[in-house]
């Protein structure tokens, strides 16, 4: 198979399985995962039972890797008698009762067609399966197989071994690990868990309109030629259009694109040429680099920021691995600023902005691009986007693309949004301070100003305006004035409050402190007094049972020390935790215990290792974003408005009657046992001679068969003008001959047509 040595995947996780535990293996695709769960399947079954049911399952998310996996375990299995059968759709439905009558050990299959096997075939079970696997489970998930795999898991036996290899961990998947597992030891790969000392973050605050003009002059003006770049963006839409505008733009450097639904093949060549460096910089969605794993990364820009700070930390953390330095730029809108701020709480750093004094080396700073050194840019796009109709195009997708992103994306934090709004006027960023003049960076400062100026007359008390209107404006002023500075006073005294209530709190948690310690202190003065009187005691003999019994009263004294002090330390708690109304055992709050830690914004995080390696990833389709819309629809029969994902609407915007009848299980699977004699065995039953037979049979016939229907070819109606040349061309060829023809007929002598001397006699 290729393997010298074992990857670190399969060095973590397959003592783990060997140990009989069950496993969540976070691991990126082309780590060597397959072999990390089929090696210690092939190791635990060994050989081929005779008595029916299948030991071994493996669920793939697309029959493509189903097949993949099949390919690879039947080659590692080469030297054993086990039995491999692959269930998959597409596939002819008698030719799968034919592979699961021959008793396979293992079955690869995806979860739709295993669920229809177990409805058509009454004696087909799982309770036999001792080894579980999901293989790429986020995938799983994100393909709405949630229900099939529940019901796949609940037709298991409970004392299987399940094992779980995903790139992510989605939210929908930790809640399913939960449940379906026993415990289980995570493995994580990552090595973005946390941000390297050696990367360096920026911040730049930009229109959103003006985002593109940034982003071309970092990567042809700012960043080093040469350096490997990966440019993170919400949808693909976004990412076909960056491309495409990058490579009209300039022919250096060159791009390319990844994202979710690109195809296969198109994907491996992209990225091939991306690791190899003849393209250095690669557009993609945080759904299409979920799979990538590329070692030696210089620059991550952020051009559409995230909206969880997990998420900010799984792309960035790409950078400044294995001691390499690395920069990350984010631009940052101002409707994306709360989300910077979350970002901020999650990280426990503070943010500047370039007028406050006495910023450190290493703060976080954010700032805005001086304008005079976009212009250029700004002309060439504008350019291009006029003279290319296919910019245009990709251009709306993207705004309409965004729309629905917007739509679907979590909100960021209250306190965070009202934070952001006070920040106002941000200044030009320390990075590009230097690249404009003095002269320059003034009349950029004056024009700031200018804008923020708001005058402290409005227009109809201006001398200019009429007196009538002057007047009105004047007595207004005097009536509102007297409800401003009440509400000022108001605000005023409810922030003393505030901070009177404050000091009250932090002194009785001082006293309460000092009492505890008072107590410690005299706690320990008798443990010493009681040490000094034993070790005078210690000088005496001990017989054997004067030892039995002093460690018997020891015992004693040290159980009721210890549950005087425990009663003590809750009567503590119990008064420094009661503010008055309030008792924790019995209060119930309106917001949940875990809400700010599932945002990512709690400071002491007291959380496990598995909630912390929870991720959801937003699709980057506009189908798929729109599928995980929430929306507001009536219902018949709860006669009530619904909350429903769109995913679960009709092409009509009803909600789908899950409750229809289906057509009778069972039907298909009685048509091909009693046309071919044959039926699949009962669990724990002995197999039937013919079984290896039927099995090595099927082995040698075609992997894959698919139904193939003939397509009838109807004449288009609309033509290219290719095609209509095409047909010129032949009928003009077709009237050329018929001339040509006609003519020689025309001059032929009359000698040739049988009158003339030399021509034979004719016969009459």
């Amino acid at each position: 198979m290729g393997y010298r040595l074992p990857t670190p995947i399969q060095r973590k996780t397959i003592p783990l399985i060997l140990e009989g535990k069950d496993v969540v293996a976070m691991a990126r695709t082309g780590s060597g995962k397959s072999a990390a769960f089929i090696i210690p399947m092939l190791n635990k079954l060994k050989t081929h039972s005779t008595s029916v049911g299948a030991r071994g399952l493996i669920l793939s998310p697309t029959r493509e890797l189903a097949f993949q996996t099949l390919t690879f375990c039947q080659k590692l299995g080469k030297m054993t008698d086990l039995r491999v059968c692959l269930i998959v759709g597409g596939d002819a439905i008698e030719q799968q009762f034919e592979r699961l009558s021959a008793n396979p050990d293992i079955i690869v299959a995806t979860p739709g067609r295993l669920k229809h096997m177990l409805d058509e075939v009454e004696k087909f079970s799982l309770k036999s399966v001792e080894y579980l696997v999901f293989d790429e489970g986020d995938r799983l998930f994100e393909m709405g197989f949630q229900e099939d795999l529940n019901y796949i898991l609940n037709k298991c036996s409970p004392s299987r071994q399940t094992l779980i290899f995903s790139a992510t961990l989605p939210a929908m998947l930790a809640s399913f690990v939960r449940a379906g597992l026993n415990q289980p030891s995570i493995v994580r790969l990552d090595t973005e868990a946390k941000l390297s000392e050696n990367l360096q973050l920026e911040f730049f605050s930009t229109p959103s309109k003006e985002k593109d003009a940034c982003l071309l002059y970092l990567l042809k003006e700012y960043i080093d030629q040469g350096k490997q770049t990966i440019v993170f963006t919400a949808t693909r839409h976004h990412v076909e259009y960056l491309c495409a505008l990058l490579t009209a733009l300039y022919p250096e450097p060159k791009g390319v694109c990844i994202y979710g639904k690109m195809d296969q093949s198109a994907r491996k060549i992209n990225l091939a040429k991306f690791t190899h460096k003849k393209a250095h910089v690669m557009f993609v969605t945080d759904l299409a680099a979920r799979g990538i794993d590329i070692p030696l990364l210089d620059v991550v820009i952020n051009y559409d920021f995230p909206t969880k700070p997990k998420l900010f930390v799984h792309r960035v953390g790409r950078v400044a691995r294995a001691g390499r330095s690395g920069v990350a730029y984010s631009l940052v809108s101002k409707s994306e600023l709360p989300y910077v701020l979350d970002l901020m709480l999650f990280l426990g750093r503070k943010l500047y902005t370039p007028e406050e004094e006495n910023i450190e080396e290493k703060a976080l700073t954010i700032g805005s691009f001086p304008r005079p050194i976009l212009e250029t840019t700004f002309e060439a796009i504008s350019l291009n986007m006029a003279s290319n109709l296919e910019l245009q195009a990709l251009h709306k997708s993207t705004v309409n693309a965004y729309k629905l992103y917007n739509n679907t994306k979590t909100a960021a934090s209250v306190s965070s949004v009202r934070r952001a709004h006070e920040i106002s006027n941000i200044a030009h960023h320390k990075l590009l301070r230097d690249l404009i003049d003095e002269a320059e960076y003034k009349r950029q400062d004056y024009l700031s100003q200018i804008k923020s100026f708001r005058p402290s007359q409005t227009i109809f008390e201006q001398q200019e305006a009429p007196e009538q209107t002057n007047l009105i404006m004047q007595a207004k002023r005097r009536s509102h004035t007297l409800a401003i500075i009440k509400e000022k006073e108001r605000i005023l005294l409810a922030e003393q409050l505030k901070k009177r209530e404050k000091e009250r709190k932090d002194k009785e948690d001082k006293e309460i402190k000092e009492i505890k310690k008072s107590i410690k202190d005299t706690g320990t003065k008798e443990d010493e007094k009681d040490e000094d009187e034993s070790d005078s005691e210690d000088n005496l003999p001990e017989t054997d049972e004067y030892k039995e019994e002093n460690s018997d009263s020891d015992k004693d004294e040290f159980d009721e020390t210890n549950q005087d002090e425990i009663k003590g330390d809750t009567l503590l708690t119990d008064v420094s935790t009661s503010n008055g109304f309030k008792d924790d055992k019995f209060f119930m709050s309106m917001t949940p215990k875990n809400a700010y830690s599932e945002k990512g914004l709690e400071i002491e995080k007291n959380q496990s290792n598995f909630e912390d390696l929870v991720l959801d990833l937003i699709d980057d389709d506009s189908k798929s974003i729109f599928r995980q819309k929430t929306v507001t629809v009536w219902d018949k029969r709860k006669n009530n408005y619904v909350k429903q994902k769109a995913d679960n609407l009709t092409n009509k915007g009803k909600v789908k009657d899950t409750n229809k009848k289906k057509a009778e299980p069972g039907k298909l699977y009685k048509e091909w046992s009693t046309k071919n004699k044959k039926e699949v065995g009962r669990v724990g039953e002995v197999e039937s001679q013919s079984s290896l037979s039927i099995y090595h049979s099927d082995r040698d016939k075609s992997k894959f068969r698919h139904h193939k229907v003939k397509v009838v070819k109807t004449k288009e109606e609309l033509r290219s003008e290719q095609q209509i040349r095409k047909t010129a061309r032949k009928k003009q060829k077709q009237a050329d001959r018929l001339k040509s023809v006609n003519n020689k007929k025309r001059k032929a002598p009359l000698l040739d047509r049988g009158f003339g001397p030399k021509s034979k006699k004719r016969k009459f």
